[in-house]
């Protein structure tokens, strides 16, 4: 009986370097999650009536958002990770929204987009599935 042999196929630096971006970028916006569920508190405590309600509303909402773009960025950053083809996309996707937090996310999401559409980024991910 042969055994067949698997070859491991070495991910790109730069997909991990997207990849530890996109870690990155979530531990960021927990920690600003986590700033807002404090002025929730706050708010909440200390104000009355309808102005409570709308203040807190408002928060909520936000830190809504917030949690759902750290859990984008920490799923995305896994499938970079494990070279799957759709977070490939999905990258490419985060890049272009992420276009206008300038400086760091332009030029984040710039070098994400190219190199994701280069040859040999495509590359890295066909050859995984």
């Amino acid at each position: 009986m042969e055994a067949k042999a698997v070859v491991a196929k070495k991910r790109p630096d730069l997909v991990t370097l997207i990849a530890v971006y996109h870690f990155v970028v979530a531990a960021f916006e927990f920690l600003a999650a986590c700033a807002l569920l404090v002025a929730l508190v706050a708010i909440v405590a200390t104000a009355t009536g309808d102005d409570a309600a709308i203040g807190g509303f408002i928060v909520s909402v936000i830190t809504m958002i917030l949690g759902f773009l750290v859990l984008a960025h920490i799923v995305v950053g896994w499938g970079l990770l494990q070279l799957k083809e759709w977070a490939r996309w999905a990258a490419i996707a985060m890049g272009v929204l992420g276009l206008g937090n300038v400086p760091l996310g332009t030029f984040a999401g710039v070098l994400a987009i190219w190199y994701l559409l280069t040859p040999e980024g495509k590359g890295a991910f066909e050859a995984a599935a």
